[in-house]
């Protein structure tokens, strides 16, 4: 279990890259615009919990690039909306 652990860690850190400064390590990521502020307390939680001398930063960044699709699902709709993702 601890080996898994340090691999998926490693796998995480992977995708992320260094600044320019190389002091602090950026990732990028979608997240619907609702849930802004649901990432933005789920960051400070977990550098709370880790006890991060620092703290992360969400910075929106606008794009011209289309988002992925996102659906809003409810218990039940859920399931279905999983066979779909799987099969496309």
């Amino acid at each position: 279990m601890k080996v898994r652990k340090e691999k998926s860690i490693h796998h995480t850190l992977n995708m992320l890259s260094l600044d320019v400064t190389k002091k602090c390590l950026v990732g990028e990521g979608w997240s619907p615009v609702f849930a802004t502020k649901q990432v933005q307390d789920a960051l400070k939680r977990a550098a709370k919990d880790s006890n991060s001398q620092v703290s992360a930063i969400l910075q929106v960044l606008h794009t011209r690039e289309s988002p992925p699709t996102y659906f809003r699902t409810n218990k039940f709709t859920s399931p279905y909306q999983g066979i779909i993702d799987s099969y496309g």
